[in-house]
């Protein structure tokens, strides 16, 4: 698990809510720290999200929601280039996708 950064964003607006100091950034992984956070609403039933995020990022974490809130995990996640994610369901849903996006020290 030394893959997985332990960061807190608002499931609602996608906004880091821990500082960096209480992150236990000794788990994060080497040469990487969290930059920022982007939150995407699907609000039409689509088996797959199409995300233009525009943090010109490739790598990133991500939290999906169906719009109960639940935590729901996805067929697929495919980084198609460094503004677009797509995220494939197994049938179509709406709800939420909460990104954070790591950058290079």
């Amino acid at each position: 698990m030394a893959n997985l950064i332990p960061i807190q964003l608002d499931k609602d607006t996608g906004q880091q809510v821990a500082s960096r100091s209480g992150l236990g950034l000794g788990n994060l992984p080497p040469g990487f720290f969290p930059l920022s956070g982007y939150l995407h609403e699907e609000v039409v039933a689509s088996d797959t999200w199409i995300v233009s995020h525009g943090a010109t990022l490739l790598h990133y974490q991500v939290q999906v929601f169906d719009s109960g809130g639940n935590l729901i995990i996805p067929d697929q996640v495919i980084t198609i280039d460094a503004d677009t994610i797509h995220i494939i369901h197994g049938a179509p849903i709406t709800g939420k996708a909460i990104f954070t996006f790591l950058q290079d020290a």
